[in-house]
């Protein structure tokens, strides 16, 4: 028999730092491959940058690292040999580049913490030779990083962040999120798997029942309105106590959805072992926000409007309370005013 020559399988974008497998194919009908020879050209420059034997049966040929520089086009052939130091024609050209890895970083996750159950990730995307990309797309992890899901592919150069919303996060739950890219040359990238723990503040939902006689059916039809509001940790760590109380001394939180300070509300808010001079809640909304504080045994409420330097003090009454004793913050905005109280819990 003869040898038939090679056919050499098309290579991806690599970089240089790493190693490169060459794959090759040949028919069955040609002598018993035992050696092979790759020739590297910059595809540019015309001038031959790689030509190595090596003796193998496999049909394969492993560019050591570092041997091409990053940045630049090059194109490649192989040829095979036999037993007898027979060798067949070259391969047709194929043509790759080298490029150095892209690198994208979540910017959504700070300190392996996200503030809410839907979050709308944004990450960016950085190449060293300014290769344009083509696409991304998100995965999500369960903590023993099992894929949940795979979001669709979208498409960006990369010049913007690359966003994607994901919804429906546990409170508290270990996952992780990647990042997959393809550039506009099929260069791959990934973030890898980053882990992180949704966090956010759900308070108690009480509500008044609204009671309705149905004579016709005899029954008792009972209706309710609920609007949930959602904590977000602003500042520090927020940690949870006996599964039921929030400790706000090392950290800070502010009610942001469902809420406008422009609108009449009643909050109720159980708390203990306050601390002094130090605001622990924050509500904001377009029209601005309110910041609750506590010293001199009394509840103070600020109101700041919205692109105006005049704010609005409110005061309760005076309440003395002992270490873990469980008191009430009652506040009623109405027709633009406040009025808070604060009573101990019987």
């Amino acid at each position: 028999m003869a040898l038939i020559t090679p056919s050499i399988s098309l290579v991806k974008p690599f970089s240089s730092t790493q190693s490169q497998t060459f794959k090759f194919s040949v028919s069955s009908a040609s002598d018993q491959v035992v050696r092979n020879n790759l020739v590297i050209e910059n595809n540019t420059t015309n001038v031959e940058v790689y030509n190595q034997s090596v003796e193998s049966f496999q049909l394969q040929h492993i560019l050591p690292i570092n041997t091409l520089t990053n940045g630049q086009e090059f194109r490649a052939h192989i040829k095979t040999g036999n037993i007898s130091n027979e060798w067949s024609n070259f391969s047709d050209w194929i043509y790759f580049y080298v490029l150095s890895s892209p690198t994208i970083t979540i910017d959504s996750v700070v300190d392996g913490k996200v503030n809410n159950s839907t979050i709308n990730f944004s990450s960016t995307y950085t190449q060293l030779e300014s290769e344009l990309l083509q696409s991304y797309k998100y995965l999500l992890y369960d903590s023993n990083q099992n894929l949940i899901q795979t979001y669709s592919e979208q498409f960006s150069d990369g010049s913007t962040p690359l966003t994607q919303e994901i919804t429906g996060l546990e409170n508290n739950v270990l996952y992780h999120i990647e990042v997959k890219t393809i550039s506009i040359h099929g260069q791959e990238g990934s973030s890898d798997l980053i882990p992180f723990r949704p966090f956010f503040i759900a308070p108690r939902l009480l509500t008044t029942l609204n009671v309705e006689n149905l004579q016709s059916q005899g029954a008792i039809k009972l209706s309710c309105q609920l609007i949930q509001e959602i904590g977000k940790v602003d500042s520090g760590t927020i940690q949870y106590v006996d599964n039921d109380w929030i400790d706000l001394t090392l950290g800070q939180i502010s009610f942001q959805e469902g809420f406008s300070l422009g609108s009449d509300f009643v909050l109720k808010l159980w708390c203990k072992n306050i601390p002094d001079d130090k605001v622990f809640l924050r509500l904001v909304s377009e029209y601005g926000r309110l910041e609750l504080i506590k010293y001199n045994n009394l509840i103070h409420a600020f109101k700041y409007l919205t692109n105006s330097t005049i704010y609005s003090h409110f005061s309760s009454n005076s309440l003395v309370v002992g270490t873990d004793v469980e008191f009430m913050i009652y506040l009623q905005s109405l027709n633009n005013a406040l009025e808070i109280a604060q009573q101990l819990v019987v």
